[in-house]
């Protein structure tokens, strides 16, 4: 499993909103949060490329959590995906 090391930020308002956008986007059923290393992550197995994880980060205060995820196709894709979503969500 690969740990993202590059690629967009996505801010959610929940994990369980993070999983259906990363369910979403990257065509995958099998999307979960765990625990790698002792870290929170968000585990991802798309049904094309390689499974990927990445550290999920809650800031004390906040109610918003923060991960890095893979582009798919290119950044601008991936961040307009993003974008999308959140204006969707606040609707």
């Amino acid at each position: 499993m690969l740990r993202v090391t590059t690629g967009a930020i996505g801010r959610f308002d929940s994990i369980t909103e993070m999983i259906e956008f990363s369910r979403d986007f990257y065509g995958a059923r099998d999307v979960e949060s765990g625990h790698v290393d002792g870290e929170l992550v968000l585990l991802v197995r798309p049904p094309a490329g390689p499974p990927f994880y990445s550290l999920i980060v809650h800031f004390d205060g906040e109610r918003r959590y923060v991960v890095m995820l893979p582009h798919v196709k290119s950044p601008v894709h991936t961040a307009f995906a993003l974008h999308r979503w959140n204006r969707r969500r606040r609707r």
